[in-house]
C-alpha cells in the first residue's frame, strides 16, 4: 500500500489561492467520501489557515496518478475554473509524504516554527476523517504517529518555546506601526482558536481597552470574561470599526465581513484623523483586500506577517536538527510498520493452512485418546505451531528483501498450493507415461 499527499501550503501557494481550497467539516467530509469511498481507499484532509493537504492511499502495484482526480475535486467543491491550471503545489508519495506530514505535526513546515496549534488541527483532521468512513488502519495509524511525533519534539526540544505566534507577530506589528499600543483602543472579531490566542497574547499588554465580539455571543462572553475585555455585538461591528484603532479579525466566514463600502463610511466616521489596523488572520480572508486602499487603513493578512514571524524564529532554527532526528525516527519506525503489513495475509493465510491441518489430527486422535490426554495434546499441538510459524513469520515483516512479492509468492507456492507431481507434467506435456519418470525416493 502507498501513500500519497497534495498539499497546498504557505511555501507555495499564494494566499489567494489558499482560501478557494480551505474546507469547513461539512465540505471537508463530502469531499473526503468522493475521493476514497468509490475506490476503497483511506484518505484525511488538513485545512487550516496555511495549508490544505490531502492524505490518501493507494494499493500495492497501483500504477495510477491520483492528483488530477483531486484537482478535479477540488474545482468541484472550491469552485475552481474547470480550465484553470492546477495551482502551485507540493505533492509526494511513499516516504517523502510520510515524513512530510510528521513534519508537518511537529511545526516544522509551519509559518512560524515550532507552533503548537497544529496539532490540534492533525486531530481535527482525523475526526472528518472518521466521520467521512474513510480514516481506516492505515490513516488512522499515521495520523497518531504523526501526533505523537509532534508531542515528541515538543517535550524533548525548546522548538515551541516562547509566545511564538500569527497572533503574537500581529501584536508586534502593531507595536511598530503605532509606537506602542498603550492608548489604543483593540477589536477581536471572532473567538475561535486563533481569535482566543490573540486575547491570551494581549492579557497583560497596556492598552486603552479590549472589545471581543462573535456570532455566537456567549463564546464571546466566555473569553471576555477570562480576558478582561467587554464585549460587543456582532451586529454592531461597523460601530465598533469607528472606535478601534487595532483589529484582529479570524472568523469562520466564507465570504468578507468587512467589505470596501463599510470601510469608507468607517473611515468618514472617524473623521479621516486617526489610522486603523486590521491584522486579518481568517482563510478565507475577512476583510475585502481593497480595503487596505483606503486612506489611513493599514491591511495585514498571513503572508504579511511571514516577515515579522521569521524575525521571532530565528532563535528557533538551532532547534531544528534535533527535531528532524526525532521525525526521521518516527517516519521510519511507521514506514516499517507499513511494509510489514504487505506479508500479512501471507502470514495469516500460513497459520490458517498449519491449523486447518492440526485440527484433521486432532480429529483423528479424539477418539483414541481419553479428554486429559487430549486436552495435553492440543496444547501441545498449539504451543508447537506457534513456535514453528514464530520465526519464519518475525523475519518475514522485519526484512526488506523478504518482502519481496516473488518471495512472498514462492511462500505461497512451498507451504499453500498443492503442486502438480511432475510424473502429470510430463504426460501434460508429452513426454511419454509415468514409467520413464523416476519414482520419488
Amino acid at each position: 500500500m502507498r501513500i500519497y499527499c497534495l498539499s497546498l501550503n504557505h511555501n507555495c501557494t499564494p494566499i489567494d489561492v489558499r482560501e478557494r481550497v480551505a474546507f469547513d467539516r461539512d465540505a471537508g467530509t463530502a469531499f473526503l467520501r468522493e475521493l476514497c469511498v468509490p475506490d476503497g481507499a483511506e484518505g484525511v484532509l488538513l485545512s487550516t489557515c496555511n495549508r490544505t493537504e490531502i492524505y490518501a492511499t493507494l494499493p500495492a502495484g497501483d500504477a495510477s496518478t491520483p492528483y488530477e482526480r483531486v484537482f478535479e475535486l477540488l474545482k468541484k467543491y472550491r469552485e475552481f475554473q474547470p480550465r484553470s491550471a492546477p495551482p502551485n503545489h507540493w505533492r509526494g508519495e511513499g516516504p517523502p509524504a510520510v515524513s512530510h506530514l510528521f513534519r508537518v505535526a511537529s511545526g516544522l513546515e509551519s509559518q512560524v516554527i515550532g507552533e503548537s496549534q497544529i496539532l490540534g488541527q492533525v486531530k481535527t483532521g482525523l475526526e472528518w476523517a472518521d466521520e467521512a468512513g474513510t480514516s481506516g488502519r492505515v490513516m488512522r495509524r499515521l495520523l497518531e504517529r504523526a501526533i505523537r511525533v509532534g508531542k515528541r519534539v515538543r517535550s524533548e526540544t525548546t522548538i515551541g518555546d516562547g509566545a511564538l505566534s500569527h497572533a503574537y507577530a500581529a501584536l508586534e506589528l502593531g507595536r511598530k506601526i503605532f509606537g506602542g499600543l498603550d492608548t489604543k483602543r483593540v477589536l477581536v472579531v471572532g473567538t475561535g482558536e486563533i481569535g482566543a490566542l490573540a486575547l491570551e497574547n494581549l492579557r497583560g499588554v497596556a492598552t486603552a481597552g479590549i472589545a471581543v465580539m462573535n456570532r455566537t455571543r456567549e463564546r464571546a462572553e466566555a473569553l471576555a470574561a477570562i480576558n478582561g475585555a467587554e464585549v460587543r455585538a456582532f451586529e454592531e461591528l461597523e460601530n465598533a470599526l469607528i472606535d478601534a484603532d487595532l483589529v484582529f479579525t479570524s472568523t469562520g466566514a466564507t465570504e468578507p465581513i468587512i467589505t470596501l463600502d463599510m470601510m469608507k463610511r468607517v473611515r468618514a466616521a472617524r473623521g479621516g484623523r486617526r489610522p486603523i489596523l486590521f491584522i486579518d488572520l481568517a482563510l478565507p480572508r475577512d476583510v475585502d483586500a481593497r480595503a487596505g486602499q483606503v486612506n489611513g487603513v493599514y491591511l495585514k493578512n498571513l503572508d504579511d506577517l511571514a516577515a515579522v514571524v521569521s524575525a521571532n524564529v530565528r532563535q528557533r532554527r538551532e532547534e531544528i536538527p534535533r527535531a528532524e532526528l526525532i521525525v526521521a525516527a518516527g517516519a521510519g519506525t511507521f514506514l516499517e510498520w507499513l511494509a510489514a503489513l504487505a506479508v500479512e495475509p501471507a502470514i495469516r493465510d500460513l497459520r490458517a493452512s498449519f491449523e486447518h491441518a492440526r485440527q484433521e489430527e486432532l480429529l483423528l486422535a479424539r477418539g483414541k485418546l481419553d479428554e486429559e490426554a487430549f486436552g495435553v495434546l492440543d496444547e501441545t499441538t498449539r504451543r508447537l505451531i506457534g513456535r514453528l510459524l514464530h520465526l519464519p513469520s518475525a523475519n518475514l515483516k522485519r526484512e526488506d528483501a523478504l518482502r519481496d512479492p516473488e518471495i512472498l509468492a514462492l511462500v505461497r507456492r512451498l507451504f499453500l498450493e498443492e503442486l502438480p507431481h511432475p510424473a502429470a507434467q510430463a504426460r501434460g506435456a508429452g513426454l511419454g507415461d509415468a514409467a520413464s519418470v523416476p519414482e520419488e525416493s
